[in-house]
C-alpha cells in the first residue's frame, strides 16, 4: 500500500534509489500519482492518461475503457492538447 507522501524505496536493476510518490484522490474512482516528474491520472485502478511536467504535454490512451473513464480523462485534462499514445505506454510510466 501506499500512502500519501510516503517515501518508497525501490531497488532498480540492481541499484538502490529513493522516490518520494503522492496519491491524491481528486474525485469518485479518480486517483492521480505523482511521480518522478509525472502525474498518472488512474480510473478506477487503471492509468489512462499521464502529464509529463518536464515536457508540459498531456498524454491519454487511446485505448476504449467505460464512459465513466473517457468522463475522468476529459475532466482532468480539461481543454489541454493530448497526444493519443497505446496503452503501454500509459502504463510503461508507473513502472
Amino acid at each position: 500500500m501506499i500512502l500519501r507522501g510516503q517515501t518508497i524505496i525501490i531497488l532498480h536493476h540492481g541499484n538502490w534509489s529513493k522516490t518520494m510518490i503522492r496519491l491524491k484522490q481528486i474525485g469518485s474512482n479518480m486517483t492521480v500519482l505523482n511521480k518522478s516528474g509525472y502525474d498518472i491520472l488512474f480510473s478506477y485502478e487503471t492509468p489512462v492518461a499521464v502529464y509529463d511536467h518536464q515536457r508540459g504535454e498531456y498524454l491519454r490512451t487511446e485505448q476504449k475503457f467505460s464512459q465513466t473513464t473517457s468522463r475522468h480523462i476529459n475532466k482532468w485534462i480539461g481543454t489541454a492538447l493530448t497526444i493519443s499514445v497505446p496503452q503501454s505506454i500509459i502504463e510503461s510510466y508507473v513502472r
